[in-house]
């Protein structure tokens, strides 16, 4: 399956957390190319995305958005998607942009389970809130994690707390100052491990 330069999205303005739409993708390989994005947001939550290869994933100046929209004047608080991709053989990330966050309630999480190597080139990896807690970020390839630039961060607002990062390999490289941070405000910062 490839997406290039193609919007695949089950988004809505307004929804409640029992009619979220989703997207799941099954196929040997994957790519998401020349800007393509899949949305799962909504109003008040995000939708779940996943992406099952048997061989590979890869994600080259594409994105993954599963994001709530709700707003801080909201008298309800959202609750971003998760984000899973599973791939047999390996996940690569040119200029991707995984995003699973709110403004309001607790961010979503991402698992990425790769394989045998996970490489990612100046890619975002992101499960924030602005006031509730951050999202987990979970990265496991038994060969290698490679990352060069980019950045893997999950941080919380208000009295949320950090969610955590956990990077799982034999080998995890670490090239030309990327980012791997949990931050919080007011609550307790999140574990990387």
């Amino acid at each position: 399956i490839k997406l290039n330069g193609s919007l695949l999205s089950a988004s809505a303005e307004q929804t409640f957390s029992d009619r979220l739409g989703s997207v799941t993708i099954q196929a040997d390989h994957v790519q998401i190319n020349n800007f393509s994005q899949i949305n799962t947001t909504a109003k008040e939550a995000g939708g779940t995305v996943v992406i099952n290869a048997t061989d590979t994933v890869r994600i080259d100046q594409g994105g993954i958005n599963a994001s709530s929209l709700v707003d801080f004047n909201s008298p309800v608080a959202g609750q971003a998607g998760n984000i899973s991709i599973t791939a047999g053989e390996s996940v690569r990330f040119n200029n991707a942009r995984l995003f699973a966050g709110t403004n309001v309630g607790n961010a979503g999480n991402i698992v990425i389970d790769a394989g045998k190597s996970f490489v990612s080139q100046s890619g975002a990896i992101s499960a924030g809130s602005g006031d509730g807690n951050g999202g987990n970020i979970i990265i496991q390839a038994p060969e290698r994690i490679g990352m060069d630039q980019g950045l893997v961060t999950t941080r919380a607002g208000g009295d949320g707390a950090g969610g955590n990062i956990s990077l799982t390999s034999d080998v995890v490289r670490l090239v030309i100052s990327p980012l791997v941070q949990s931050t919080a405000v007011n609550g307790p910062g999140g574990n990387i491990t």
